[in-house]
């Protein structure tokens, strides 16, 4: 056998083992005491009331020819509408969603061009017996340039995952989520949360798209650090453009600083660095690769 024959270990399999063991943990766990009270994952309320943020990715250079160096500005903006606890087991949460990429050197011009998506987050959470549980999610909206809105612009991106609370520190997560008419169609979500003492010193999130550890020194004031895959947002671009749509892919690491500021109000601060970025058009090929870049980002964020 060749090492090009040699059998890969790939996400599918990966995925189908992390199936494997969240079905096949011992159900009669559930008899030893208290384990399934709380979920790590489906029991935290959400704490944002509106946040605020924004970033940069440093100017770097690209494989298009006659594009100068491109750097990308980011904002956006959460703001929460109504969370609705059910006596059923189930909770809702409504949020709008609003944020802006302004690619810098875009098509070789001098200024920015915008990517951005205005959307109305609708999350369903249910809690069932032994530690099962279900997350429903909608984020239908705007993704488009701006430039001459029509039917197009409309998308409506939706996930689904499974939950399973081995421990009242410790949840799994596995699921997907599906963009219809976008051209990578889905994308899978795993891992799980590990949060002892109810995560307030210390909390890691080990999953597939972002990755998140955070240590907290004292109530308000921490340390955190993490790593995100970016693979899909997908913009709508004007009507006279034969490229059609624009699929924006990046991965990133970064760590950062919060603190308090007053009861309900916390601040952000986080350096990254950007790799493997792409632009991708849905009606021409080859993409343009970004090289690699340093990040800056802020946010401030009013709590419930």
């Amino acid at each position: 056998m060749t090492a090009h024959d040699q059998p890969r270990f790939t996400a599918r399999h990966l995925l189908a083992l992390m199936l494997v063991s969240f079905l096949a943990w011992p159900q009669g766990a559930a008899a030893q005491g208290d384990f399934y009270d709380y979920c790590s994952i489906l029991d935290e309320p959400p704490e944002v009331m509106w946040q605020l943020g924004g970033g940069y990715s440093f100017r770097t250079g690209n494989s298009a020819e006659g594009w100068k160096d491109m750097g990308v500005f980011e904002l956006y903006g959460i703001g929460g509408l109504a969370f609705i606890e059910t006596v059923q087991g189930g909770d809702f949460n409504i949020e709008v969603h609003a944020d802006s990429r302004i690619l810098q050197g875009f098509d070789g011009s001098t200024s920015g061009y915008p990517l951005n998506r205005l959307a109305l987050f609708v999350e369903y959470t249910h809690r069932f017996d032994y530690g099962w549980g279900l997350r429903v999610d909608a984020a239908p909206g705007l993704y488009s340039d701006f430039q001459d809105l029509r039917g197009k612009d409309l998308s409506f991106p939706f996930g689904l995952s499974v939950v399973r609370a081995m421990h009242e520190e410790l949840s799994f997560l596995i699921g997907a989520s599906i963009y219809p008419g976008f051209k990578r169609a889905a994308d899978p979500r795993l891992g799980f949360r590990w949060a002892p003492y109810g995560g307030e010193t210390f909390r890691i999130d080990l999953m597939y798209p972002e990755s998140l550890l955070t240590v907290e020194f004292q109530p308000g004031i921490g340390i955190h650090a993490g790593a995100r895959f970016l693979p899909w947002p997908e913009y709508q671009l004007k009507k006279d453009d034969a490229r059609d749509r624009l699929r924006f892919q990046e991965n990133r690491v970064y760590a950062g600083f919060h603190a308090h500021a007053g009861e309900y109000g916390r601040w952000s601060v986080d350096i990254g660095y950007m790799f493997n970025r792409e632009i991708h058009f849905r009606r021409e090929e080859p993409g343009v690769r970004l090289d690699d870049t340093p990040y800056l980002g802020i946010s401030y964020t009013s709590l419930f």
